[in-house]
């Protein structure tokens, strides 16, 4: 199969695509229930959507090549996704406070433990990725991409015979780099090679599925050689099949969507980060008790459309409304 070639050099709209795609499968993990998660394979399609934002950081970072000059650490982060993320937690924590569930001193320690809201663990990863992305260049500047894979392989085995003899505390594994280390190899393998779908990528796209559904389902305990923690399907040999045949499949989405579809993939992809922080404080202030005066099973089903409703639509039509003032302006 020929490859599917990224755009080094300049803006590509399948990259916003996937991310619009993966914002999405966000909300619906935080606003679908287990058991509809689990009979619909939701692991399988929704399930990697932050591994996939992790693999996008890796391909902005080194795109350029690991002999560019290009600041991977930069006031960039602290602007774009810190103070913005700080201020979603404060809102939040406000909220908590004043609706008198909880006092002060426990909203400070939900701070310090990685924020309150579903996700927030993500730009505490953020951060990490871009250190150790940055750490790491000169290192991978040596090395050929087979030997960069044989060492992550060997790195994340590591990490998880680790965390498992040390039993590392889940609110700690929560915050860390430790489970998707990996992608920084597959990463690579997006910039060395474009997303390829050769008869070898597919047999290793096969071995992700059948390990994510084996995770997700048998729910054994296999340490110290795979860490048994509440994230089932994130381990190293999982990331194949979301590296390969699902970012392949999201290519033939993104090539035969209508325009009005694939206009609003992109467009939730652009502002992809909006949309996760807006959706932290959603989830958290709007609670299902808030819908008990509809007769079940309604009150379920109208706070899922109203949650997902308010964690997207809000943030592309303040965007939308921005763009045309700013265009307006410019034309005076």
């Amino acid at each position: 199969m020929d490859a599917v070639t990224l755009n080094k050099n300049g803006y590509d709209p399948f990259i916003d695509f996937i991310k619009g795609f993966c914002i999405l499968s966000v909300v619906l993990t935080h606003s679908l229930p287990v058991w509809l998660q689990q009979h619909t394979l939701f692991s399988l399609w929704g399930g990697m959507a932050v591994p996939l934002f992790l693999m996008i950081q890796v391909f902005h970072a080194y795109k350029s090549g690991l002999d560019s000059s290009k600041k991977i650490l930069s006031t960039k982060i602290l602007k774009r996704i810190i103070i913005p993320f700080l201020v979603a937690l404060l809102v939040i924590g406000a909220f908590r406070v004043l609706k008198g569930g909880m006092p002060l001193d426990v909203v400070a320690l939900d701070f310090l433990k990685g924020g309150g809201g579903p996700g927030s663990y993500y730009p505490w990863i953020y951060v990490q990725f871009a250190v150790c992305l940055t750490l790491i260049r000169p290192v991978l500047r040596l090395l050929n991409f087979k030997q960069i894979l044989l060492l992550f392989v060997i790195l994340s085995i590591l990490l998880e015979v680790a965390c498992s003899v040390f039993d590392i505390h889940p609110k700690l594994y929560r915050v860390t780099i430790f489970r998707y280390v990996f992608l920084i190899a597959l990463g690579m393998d997006w910039i060395y090679n474009g997303i390829v779908l050769d008869k070898k990528r597919v047999l290793f796209s096969i071995v992700g599925i059948c390990f994510i559904v084996f995770f997700e389902y048998a729910d054994l305990n296999m340490e110290p050689v795979f860490l048994h923690t509440d994230w089932r399907a994130y381990h190293w040999v999982c990331y194949f099949y979301m590296a390969w045949l699902l970012a392949y499949l999201l290519k033939f989405a993104y090539n035969v969507l209508g325009d009005g579809c694939r206009r609003f993939l992109l467009k939730c992809g652009k502002y992809s980060y909006e949309v996760f922080l807006l959706q932290m404080i959603v989830f958290s202030i709007v609670g299902k008790h808030l819908f008990s005066f509809v007769s079940k099973p309604y009150d379920l089903l109208l706070w899922f459309l109203f949650v997902n409703f308010m964690s997207v639509v809000p943030v592309l039509a303040f965007k939308d409304i921005f763009a045309k003032r700013l265009k307006k302006n410019e034309l005076r």
